[in-house]
């Protein structure tokens, strides 16, 4: 039999001076091989055609055969569909000249097997071995869909260094699984070594002329090729290989060494221009070292190159050896995220991002209220108003949905670690943001340069970031109870809210973006964005612990380890604090939500202009009211007003009163009123006869035509009548009050200082009726007076009911007494008019023209004002501090602006937590200077601007809801230290419930 020569990769026919392949380019052997028998070029289109049919009946129904994908000298290629796992396959089929010798077959499908041993992330998978019909072995493998690594040289050049380190890490690390396991590669070259675009990661592929070292039988041979043949591609092949000599593991390393160089410098280490030169060089040239064709070459990289590069095999570094220097932890598949955590797998982010937006609403809508405050108006008239409502409450909904997912997570925490994961593995995997944790952890793909201690602190790092993000996002709502009891204890204004409320969060921002920016320039530009695949849910613990056994053996050189698997509640217990903590915040800081948006309603009732007019008609009868008396005391005349009222005292109550001074049993008109008494027709001084008839309001003769009647002269009952009346000890009271200079009836009827549980709006008024009812008799008394031709007496009671009704418009607290007071001024005024036209006096028609042109300005005045806008906040504001420190003004008028004003802090959030503001709190200190007269004035001056803050307490007649808001508003003031949150609640509820019932 003639001996000749085979090519080792395509089987073509070699001539005798032939150095390399005519076909395939392979260098020839250096021994001739004789071969069980002639191996054609390759297979026809007709035997591919064939052979694909018979491989689709094979695969069917497992696989759906797709097309061919390629076909070399040792067999096909074809793409397939693995339709149970919805995934693509490889089929490599043998080639039919090599499958007709029965011992290259069961070398064939022996090695398959031996490869399909290999397990590692770093090598195409062989999933099953199978026949076709005539024997022909196949195998299924693992589909990669990117480039080669020979295709990304040729478009991009040359790789990064640490591109490079990370590449040659990973097929040293996929060769030292081959070689633990007896197999040898002989074909490492960029076209074998595959891009998995899915996974970022490399493979090696092609174990097609593998040689497999017998494990069992001493001297078994399972090589598929035979010893004499130089088998690899000439490039890529060791000096051992050239020489037809028996291949080692240390045959790959000089591999990846020429394929470490070529990545680095873009070329091989050789130039020679032929294959002779190229066998030569292997054989005895030294390369140039890397750092000579490149700059800055890492010496370490240029080391591990150098070393592989070695012309004695025993001299390399084994393929563990190298794994171990560049990526130590790619020999071992770590499942990322662990099996079971599914669920867990970055969640920690979307919960974070939902607090950001939540507080950030939140705040938003609450600084709104606190800056603009003052100038909006309620929410149920202001579309900005209701607008900013809108918003806070979104951001409370988003907050409430982010405290729900926070518990979810935490109960599936939990179960995590009951199943037997560590704390700190949970974390990593909740906090994996870009879905690549397992391979920082490994030291993996963009991660494979990095040194453990490296790797450890970007890990850290993530930890860290996502804890501040949290944190970060819950901040500004719970920031909200620190500033307003700083408020309260005026350490911070209004103006420091935005900085303390996102001031921290903004800085954990910062922190937290300096983190990742200082992992992206550790990692490089060269990081790959990766989509996330998850695992199944597990939960047997046995699954934790062999996953804990895969982590601690890749992290190794990193002290962040999986942490302990004890205390599982405590995510559930953590999340509830945080939950709980929100909730109170919010409920807290729903009453002052309420009040920020409703609170202006509590303005709606105030009227600033209608008591002015009533004032300069009633100032034109200043001039005739008595001059006062300055040995009446204050005290006496408050005394003396306090007796005319006849308010029993009580010493029970949030007002106890003092006893009355003295009793008057007899009231105005206590006795029997005849209905025929005064009833009989006079003339009146137009000519015209009037009728005396009693009058509407009151028991006794009508006040406004009693004075008529005098002049006409009275019948003997008519006299009987006026002098009971005017015989009354109650007139004792009455003059005292009209001739004092000045009246202290709170001090006179309370008792001093008041009860805590004093409100102003609780005060009890005076008893005006019987105000109204001498104001009546003292005209009757006047008539009696012009009837028995007493004409100065008739004057000076018509006089005294003017000065007693500028007692009230002078010393009143509220604008009610201001109106009573002006009402019986009109009255004494009306009939001092009419006395002295009867009497033909000329100061009755002056005092009528003086009245007269007030009345006609001020009907043009109002006609010129139109109508008021309640909604206008800010000018309603604008104008009662106007009137509160205006000194023309009524005193009454004045306190009843004072009490209108102290309950503006009820009205917007900023006063409402910050307290008055500076314009408010310099006319409440003006206020005080130019109002407060007695000792009583000043402390009710202080229960009037404590009103706010003491509230309303409801009862149990009141309905369910005001009891609901009262305590709320309690809560929320005890725990802000902000005793007007619960005040102004309480008002806010009853201003509503007014305004409901004015509607």
């Amino acid at each position: 039999m003639n001996e000749w020569l085979f090519c080792p990769r395509c089987g073509s026919k070699l001539g005798a001076t032939d150095d390399t392949c005519p076909t395939c380019g392979a260098v020839t052997p250096s021994a001739p091989t004789t071969p069980s028998s002639e191996l054609p070029a390759g297979p026809s289109d007709e035997d591919l055609v064939a052979l694909e049919a018979e491989l689709r009946r094979a695969l069917s129904p497992s696989f759906i055969l797709v097309r061919r994908l390629g076909t070399g000298g040792m067999g096909s290629v074809f793409l397939a569909r693995e339709p149970a796992l919805k995934r693509l396959v490889a089929v490599k089929v043998l080639a039919p000249a090599l499958a007709a010798d029965p011992g290259a077959r069961a070398r064939f499908e022996r090695e398959s097997q031996a490869v399909a041993r290999l397990t590692h992330p770093n090598i195409v998978a062989i999933h099953s071995v199978g026949q076709l019909a005539d024997e022909t072995p196949y195998f299924v493998m693992q589909y990669v869909g990117g480039l080669s690594l020979a295709d990304r040289l040729e478009k991009e050049g040359p790789l990064d260094q640490d591109e490079a380190r990370r590449v040659i890490g990973e097929v040293a690390s996929a060769l030292a699984v081959a070689h633990s396991l007896g197999i040898i590669h002989r074909d490492i070259k960029p076209a074998n070594i595959l891009y998995d675009d899915e996974s970022d990661r490399v493979l090696v592929s092609d174990f097609g002329i593998a040689a497999v070292r017998s494990t069992g039988e001493e001297g078994g041979d399972t090589r598929l090729t035979q010893t004499g043949m130089a088998v690899g591609t000439p490039r890529y092949m060791s000096p051992e290989q050239l020489l037809a000599e028996d291949v080692t593991e240390k045959t790959d390393i000089y591999a990846l060494g020429l394929l470490g160089y070529e990545l680095v410098s873009g070329a091989g280490p050789f130039t020679a221009t032929s294959p002779q030169e190229l066998v030569a060089a292997h054989l005895r040239d030294t390369p140039r070292p890397l750092s000579e064709v490149r700059d800055h070459v890492d010496p370490e990289l240029e080391s591990v190159v150098s070393a592989c590069l070695a012309k004695q095999a025993t001299e390399r570094p084994s393929a563990h050896e190298v794994a171990q220097r560049f990526t130590p932890g790619a020999e071992v598949l770590l499942e990322w995220p662990p099996p079971g955590l599914a669920e867990l797998h970055g969640r920690l982010p979307p919960v974070s991002r939902l607090f950001w937006a939540g507080s950030l609403l939140t705040v938003v809508g609450f600084l709104a209220l606190l800056t603009l405050g003052p100038q909006l108006s309620s929410a149920v008239t202001s579309f900005a108003t209701l607008t900013i409502w809108i918003v806070g409450t979104a951001g409370i909904f988003t907050l409430f949905a982010a405290v729900w997912k926070l518990l979810r997570v935490a109960a599936a925490s939990t179960r995590a670690v009951r199943s037997g994961f560590g704390w700190l593995s949970v974390a990593e995997a909740l906090a994996d943001r870009r879905g690549d944790t397992g391979a920082l952890v490994a030291g993996m793909r963009e991660y494979a340069t990095l040194a453990p201690p490296t790797r450890d602190t970007l890990r850290k790092g993530r930890l860290l970031r996502e804890s501040i993000l949290l944190v970060g996002g819950l901040v500004p709502v719970l920031a909200l109870v620190p500033l307003v009891w700083l408020a309260v204890g005026g350490l911070v204004g209004a103006g420091a809210a935005p900085y303390l409320l996102f001031g921290p969060s903004a800085v954990l921002l910062i922190v937290a973006t300096s983190l990742a920016h200082k992992e992206a320039r550790s990692v490089g530009p060269g990081r790959a964005r990766l989509g996330r695949h998850r695992s199944l849910r597990g939960g047997d613990p046995r699954i934790a612990a062999s996953w804990t056994e895969t982590f601690e053996r890749v992290r190794r050189g990193q002290s962040l380890g999986s942490g302990a698997a004890s205390r599982p509640l405590a995510s559930r217990v953590g999340a509830f604090v945080v939950a709980i903590s929100l909730l109170l915040v919010i409920t807290v800081f729903a009453p002052v939500g309420l009040v920020g948006v409703l609170g202006p309603v509590l303005l709606l009732g105030v009227n600033v202009s209608n008591t002015e007019a009533r004032l300069r008609i009633a100032e034109t009868a200043r001039a005739f009211a008595l001059p006062p008396d300055s040995s009446i005391t204050p005290l006496e005349a408050g005394r003396a007003f306090y007796t005319l009222q006849g308010s029993g005292g009580s010493s029970t109550g949030a007002f106890p009163q003092h006893a009355l001074p003295r009793e008057l049993t007899e009231g105005w008109h206590d006795q029997d009123f005849p209905d025929d008494l005064f009833d009989r027709e006079v003339m009146g001084p137009d000519g015209q006869p009037l009728q005396m008839k009693s009058s509407a309001v009151r028991a006794g003769p009508n006040h406004m035509t009693i004075l008529e009647y005098a002049a006409s002269g009275l019948n003997t009952d008519e006299v009987r009548y006026l002098e009971h009346l005017a015989a009354l000890p109650q007139w004792d009271e009455y003059r005292t009050v009209a001739r004092a200079a000045a009246m202290d009836y709170v001090g006179a009827r309370f008792v001093l200082p008041f009860t805590d549980s004093a409100t102003a709006m609780e005060m009890p008024m005076p008893k005006f009726a019987a105000t109204k009812q001498a104001a009546y008799a003292s005209v009757e008394k006047a008539a009696l007076f012009l009837a028995q031709g007493r004409h100065a007496e008739a004057e000076t009671t018509l006089r005294e009911t003017i000065s007693f009704g500028f007692r009230l418009v002078d010393d009143g607290n509220t604008l009610f007494d201001a109106l009573i007071g002006m009402v019986t001024v009109g009255l004494g005024q009306n009939g001092l008019v009419r006395f002295y036209s009867l009497t033909d006096r000329p100061e009755g028609a002056v005092l009528r023209a003086r009245r007269d042109s007030v009345v006609a300005l001020e009907d043009e005045l109002r006609a010129a004002r139109g109508e008021i806008n309640i909604n206008d906040v800010a000018g309603l504001r604008r104008d009662m501090l106007a009137i509160l420190q205006d000194t023309t003004r009524l005193r009454s008028q004045r306190w009843e602006m004072l009490v209108n004003l102290s309950f503006v802090p009820c009205s917007n959030v900023r006063e409402l937590l910050f307290g008055p503001g500076e314009d408010l709190a310099a006319a409440f200190a003006q206020a005080r200077r130019d109002l407060v007269r007695f000792e009583s004035e000043d402390m009710l001056l202080d229960l009037m601007l404590d009103t706010p803050a003491r509230g309303l307490p409801f009862g149990d007649s009141d309905p369910p809801v005001f009891r609901l808001s009262d305590a709320v508003g309690r809560v929320a003031g005890w725990v802000l230290g902000n005793e007007r949150i619960a005040g102004c609640t309480t008002w806010l509820t009853r201003g509503l419930d007014f305004l409901n019932v004015v509607r």
